[in-house]
């Protein structure tokens, strides 16, 4: 049996870039969060938290391996074209709703997407995260977006709505 890294590099760059969002020639982390939101509600909706959870670690890894075979062929630096980092801080952010038990709703969707998109733009607390070498840095620093974006909604959903 012959196992064919070729194709499973095809497969990973375009996973690294969540294809086709990361060619769209702006705003491609938003969009990819937006669309992260979209496909998230409705896996939440069909098949629940456990497989919601289950498909982010699936996914991690995935976004791991991805954004490291492509750095490793295009030799790029954190180049704004890889929106896997932006897909798993975002499905971090969602994690209030496994937490807190929140009604999945527009407004619990829009205050994830608000306060995520917030930390991974603002990139407050991240700056010395982004600066870990290669794929470490990249996804590191969405992941701690998505974890800052978490605590602020739990103490928005637990205080004040």
């Amino acid at each position: 049996m012959n196992f064919n890294f070729h194709k499973l590099n095809f497969f990973l760059i375009k996973f690294a870039l969540l294809y086709p969002i990361g060619k769209i020639p702006f705003a491609q982390g938003t969009f990819a969060s937006l669309i992260t939101l979209i496909f998230s509600y409705y896996f939440l909706v069909f098949f629940g938290e456990f497989y919601f959870l289950f498909l982010f670690l699936v996914l991690l890894v995935f976004s791991f391996f991805s954004i490291k075979i492509y750095i490793k062929i295009y030799k790029k630096n954190d180049p704004p074209e890889i929106v896997a980092d932006e897909l798993i801080g975002q499905m971090i952010s969602l994690f209030s709703i496994l937490f807190l038990n929140i009604e999945l709703n527009f407004y619990f969707l829009l205050v994830a997407f608000i306060t995520f998109r917030f930390f991974d733009i603002s990139k407050i607390g991240l700056k010395n995260i982004e600066k870990l070498p290669k794929e470490w840095g990249i996804l590191l620093d969405d992941i701690f977006a998505g974890i800052y974006s978490l605590l602020i909604q739990i103490i928005l959903w637990k205080f004040i709505f």
